[in-house]
């Protein structure tokens, strides 16, 4: 028979908008923590799909205080961030930080794929591979089976070992 002809279809959905945060702007004391957590906030409103990427490379460690503040915030935006993030990276080069990063993606367990990277080529590179089409991660707690393919936290060692 004849043979269909292409159909025009929608343009492909854009890529999730990718946000970096550079720790070394924000530090670590109260005021510039929650100037980030607020600033995280806008991008939520915004209600637009997004990759993050946290750039804390040659970042001084933060205090278990601004660690549970963060954790909390985290913990309060759950709806909101399982929504519209769509990937999560987290750039760094100290052992200290890696374990750190372990554990709060321990407690978080975020469902968007999320890795813990050496550089920003490498953060691309897992967004690009990961988070093609927008999808809500959100709909149930932690114990919620995993809708669809989702990468599991990938544990790195910022030498280069993975």
């Amino acid at each position: 028979g004849p043979h269909p002809r292409p159909r025009l279809g929608r343009p492909a959905p854009p890529l999730p908008q990718r946000i970096r945060v550079d720790g070394r702007k924000v530090g670590f004391s109260d005021e510039s923590l929650r100037d980030a957590l607020a600033a995280m906030e806008e991008i939520m409103e915004r209600r637009v799909p997004v990759t993050v990427t946290y750039d804390v490379r040659n970042v001084p460690t933060p205090s278990m205080k601004h660690v549970r503040e963060g954790l909390k915030w985290a913990g309060e935006h759950k709806e909101l961030l399982d929504e519209y993030i769509q990937g999560i990276t987290v750039i760094l080069n100290s052992w200290v930080l890696t374990k750190l990063a372990n554990f709060v993606l321990s407690v978080l367990k975020p469902p968007q794929p999320t890795k813990i990277c050496r550089d920003e080529a490498e953060a691309i590179a897992f967004l690009w591979a990961k988070c093609q089409t927008a999808r809500s991660w959100g709909g149930g707690g932690k114990d919620a089976p995993r809708r669809g393919k989702t990468a599991s936290t990938v544990r790195a060692s910022p030498e280069g070992g993975v």
